[in-house]
């Protein structure tokens, strides 16, 4: 990664400064000139100026009359990464979004499209409006799902190629820089979190944004434990059909909980302008007089959906033992969860359909999506109330079945999806709470 070629991502003009980052992960402090050029990409004679990486992959640059374009060499004069990247404008005098959310990156054999969806679709309950998304490697039902959350301007996307063939977690810290200088100014709020994480609040009198627009104008960040639910198998790698995709969302098929210690994978969110350096679960670097608070289990926390088996490398540690707990979200917040589901899908995916039929193999599967092609889910507007009031969760009366007991109660998968669509025919959801 230190050694890597060097290649430009964005470059984002502030108020005060340029931020320009970079594919490359470089030592605090070694030497970076910037380089800067017209709207016809000339560069701007004798306009070079010194600076350095701060942190890794990131060159902070002063502003230039004249110049719309960027880049950045390590010598004055010298070789600089081509092509330069056009400034995304970012000198905002108030943020376009209140809360937005910045998601980690994608790679990795795993097909993510209906996790993709359910994430961005909960996380919208809790008012999140913009989706910073970053792209290692992607199926191509993730992109025709992000293709539609970014055509309805709900999500921006940094595709990052490197020389390598396969990426790790270290590279994360190139999407976290990335997204950190992509929200600045764009949202006053941000969320740090991977798809597999979903915040949730827990008090029935306070909503998130009610929670953010509390604090001290001081605060510069918010830290939430977790909570990590057992997932045993993978997310289907195609669409086939609605129920299909309703029968493995996460919230409704895994609820195995384990509690994590203390604080030992809390996530964060942040205000972009208070914080100088941001790392994988939370801020590294506050600005001088900023504050950071930790939020109490039973007000807010991450539902974290990953293996958390006690011989698994990263479960172990994390977890204590394998004492697990049944816990899921509240009714009717995983009915208004369906709704938005079977929305989305039915506007990025029924597309697709006709190709898989005329591509797949002759066999059931295929009548299957044939019937399904013929008869489409109708299309739900999403709900058009304000951020969604929690309501507190009944208690359970008494412990969740499971094995044989659990499937015969099992409600039809048909009317678990008519009673989304009713909900969101009918009276305004206030949901947006879990049992714990």
């Amino acid at each position: 990664m230190f050694n890597s070629e060097l290649r430009l991502l964005n470059a984002y003009l502030y108020k005060d400064f340029i931020a320009i980052t970079t594919t490359v992960q470089h030592k605090t402090g070694q030497s970076a000139s910037c380089r800067y050029f017209d709207c016809n990409q000339q560069e701007i004679p004798n306009s070079t100026w010194q600076s350095s990486f701060f942190p890794l992959n990131t060159v902070y640059c002063v502003r230039r009359a004249g110049a719309k374009y960027v880049s950045i060499s390590y010598q004055d004069g010298g070789f600089y990464a081509k092509p330069p990247v056009p400034l995304i404008f970012r000198a905002f005098d108030e943020p376009i979004h209140e809360l937005g959310m910045c998601v980690g990156p994608f790679y990795g054999p795993e097909k993510r499209w209906l996790t993709l969806i359910e994430f961005v679709e909960h996380m919208r309950i809790y008012d999140v409006s913009m989706f910073y998304f970053t792209i290692f490697d992607i199926d191509g039902y993730s992109r025709l799902a992000m293709d539609e959350y970014e055509r309805q301007g709900l999500a921006e996307t940094t595709v990052i190629q490197t020389e390598y063939e396969q990426l790790d977690w270290m590279f994360h810290l190139i999407q976290l820089h990335d997204c950190f200088h992509r929200s600045r100014s764009h949202s006053k709020w941000v969320i740090n979190a991977d798809i597999d994480e979903r915040f949730v609040m827990l008090q029935p009198d306070q909503t998130l944004i009610q929670l953010l627009r509390s604090q001290n104008e001081n605060v510069g960040e918010l830290n939430f434990q977790a909570r990590r639910i057992q997932k045993t198998q993978s997310s289907p790698e195609k669409f086939t059909n609605l129920l299909d995709a309703i029968e493995n969302l996460e919230a409704l098929k895994f609820k195995k909980t384990a509690k994590t210690r203390i604080w030992e994978s809390s996530k964060s969110i942040y205000r972009p302008e208070k914080v100088a350096v941001q790392t994988y679960h939370h801020t590294h670097l506050q600005y001088p007089g900023v504050i950071v608070k930790n939020i109490p289990r039973d007000v807010a926390m991450f539902r974290h959906y990953r293996v958390t088996t006690v011989s698994n490398s990263i479960g172990n540690g994390w977890i204590y033992g394998d004492n697990f707990t049944d816990t899921g979200l509240e009714p009717e917040l995983e009915k208004l969860l369906v709704s938005r589901v079977v929305n989305m899908i039915s506007l990025s995916l029924f597309s697709i359909v006709p190709l898989i039929i005329l591509c797949g193999k002759k066999g059931s599967k295929n009548k299957t999506l044939s019937k399904n092609q013929g008869n489409p889910a109708p299309v739900v507007p999403p709900p058009q109330s304000d951020a969604p009031k929690s309501v507190e969760p009944a208690a359970p009366q008494e412990a969740p079945k499971t094995g044989e007991d659990s499937k015969a109660e099992k409600p039809n998968n048909e009317m678990s999806i008519n009673a989304a669509f009713e909900m969101n025919k009918g009276e305004k959801s206030t949901t947006a709470s879990v049992f714990v």
